[in-house]
């Protein structure tokens, strides 16, 4: 950990470059990306649920709506947590990291079912990686928030 004394702010390094990480700016600014693709998925699978299902595969539309739906939700409270800072920004950036790891694991399950099409499959597993990603990027600044 490095202290900058211009703005006295705590940064660390990133693990991949070696430069410092403000985790106070970024930790926000992960949040507001995920808030921000969940609500456009969600969008999309409410407002569009028949073309959605038919690019999975799927034959109705209801759990494609559904899914959309809890997707906004989602998307309002990470927007609302992108808002808190010290100890409660990371308390809420790990509980929705925990959701973003349960949504991965139901991509798995949902995947290893066979019931997407091979698009669906691409898709799902796309968007599975960059929820992975939000998740892990989130544990790995709160963890800095806590240093």
């Amino acid at each position: 950990m490095s202290i900058d004394t211009n703005t006295n702010s705590a940064t660390n390094l990133s693990p991949t470059a070696g430069r410092p990480v403000d985790a106070r700016r970024f930790l926000p600014l992960v949040l507001e990306v995920n808030a921000a693709t969940s609500l456009a998925a969600g969008a999309v699978g409410l407002i569009a649920g028949r073309w959605s299902a038919d690019q999975l595969g799927l034959d109705t539309t209801t759990w494609v709506r559904l899914v959309g739906a809890g997707l906004i939700v989602f998307a309002l409270a990470v927007a609302a947590a992108s808002r808190l800072r010290g100890p409660d920004l990371a308390r809420a950036a790990r509980a929705i990291s925990a959701a973003d790891l349960a949504w991965v694991a139901a991509t798995v399950a949902v995947v290893a079912s066979s019931v997407l099409s091979t698009g669906g499959v691409v898709i799902a597993l796309v968007m599975g990686l960059g929820v992975l990603d939000l998740g892990l990027a989130q544990l790995w600044l709160a963890g800095r928030l806590a240093r």
